[in-house]
C-alpha cells in the first residue's frame, strides 16, 4: 500500500468523490426531465404513450430481424424473454379489464406479447444456441479464419456493425 491510500488520504477522498458523480451526473439530468413531463398537461398522455409503439416495434422487430439473419438467438436468456412475455401478457389482461381496453395503452403491450411470442418462438426454433462458424462467415458473405470470426463476434456482441 502506499501512504495516500489509507482511509483519510488523497486517493481515498478521490474514490469517494468519482464514486458519487455518476449518480450526481444522473439525477441532475433525470430531475428536470421529471419536472417538465410533471408539468404536461394530461391530454398529451395518451400521445405520449402512442409514441412509445414505434420504439417498440422497431426494437423487437431488429431484434427477430437478427435472429433470423444469424440462425440464432445468441446470449437471450430464455427466462427473461419468458418473464417479458408474461408480464406484457398481465398488462394486457389488466388494460382490458381496468382501463377498458385504452387503446394507447392497449397496442404497447400487444406488441410486447407479440415481439416476446416471436422471440420466444426462435429461441425454441434456434434452440438459444450460438451460430457455428460457417453460419456466420455465410450470413456475412465472406471467408473468416476461426481467429477472425472470432473477433468478429466479440466485435458484434459489442454492438459494432460487422461492416468493416
Amino acid at each position: 500500500r502506499y501512504p495516500d491510500e489509507t482511509r483519510g488520504g488523497v486517493a481515498a477522498q478521490g474514490h469517494a468523490r468519482r464514486r458519487w458523480a455518476g449518480p450526481l451526473r444522473d439525477a441532475s439530468l433525470l430531475v428536470p426531465l421529471w419536472l417538465a413531463l410533471a408539468a404536461l398537461p394530461e391530454s398529451l398522455l395518451p400521445f405520449l404513450s402512442a409514441l412509445t409503439a414505434p420504439l417498440l416495434f422497431f426494437s423487437y422487430g431488429a431484434q427477430i430481424v437478427t435472429n433470423f439473419k444469424r440462425k440464432s438467438t445468441g446470449q437471450l436468456a430464455p427466462l427473461t424473454v419468458l418473464m417479458r412475455w408474461a408480464g406484457s401478457l398481465l398488462r394486457v389482461s389488466t388494460t382490458l379489464s381496468q382501463l377498458q381496453g385504452d387503446p394507447a395503452v392497449l397496442v404497447n403491450h400487444a406488441l410486447g406479447v407479440l415481439g416476446c411470442t416471436i422471440v420466444l418462438a426462435q429461441i425454441c426454433f434456434y434452440g438459444g444456441a450460438n451460430a457455428d462458424a460457417a453460419t456466420v462467415a455465410a450470413s456475412a458473405g465472406r471467408q473468416t479464419t476461426s481467429g477472425v470470426l472470432s473477433a468478429a463476434l466479440m466485435w458484434r456482441s459489442l454492438g459494432g456493425s460487422g461492416d468493416g
